[in-house]
């Protein structure tokens, strides 16, 4: 329950500071169920770290969370632009990528 009660006035909290720098309401995200946000929508992670420390990130994500909790994607390589498409890296919590991309 403390838990959904910090979740709930943090989103709370983004949704003033959302309208605060007018960012359109159609954007800001609702609290609508199950269904799906529309593509661009969703509040998820970028971290841009060197190559050396990629797959260190995501050993610590894994380390510090539960199980399953957040999905994952590692956005590296000659060809992760055909294998993560833009439809498909806006469903990861968190996007692990470089500087060199």
């Amino acid at each position: 329950q403390r838990e959904e009660k910090l979740w709930t006035d943090s989103l709370d909290t983004w949704k003033l500071e959302m309208e605060k720098c007018n960012v359109p309401k159609k954007l800001i995200m609702q609290k609508t169920g199950k269904k799906e946000a529309p593509m661009g929508a969703r509040g998820g992670t970028l971290v841009v770290c060197p190559v050396i420390a990629l797959y260190q990130w995501r050993e610590e994500i894994k380390k510090f969370t539960e199980d399953k909790a957040l999905s994952v994607c590692c956005y590296h390589g000659p060809n992760r632009a055909k294998e993560f498409p833009r439809e498909l890296l806006c469903k990861y919590d968190v996007v692990l990528t470089t500087y060199q991309v």
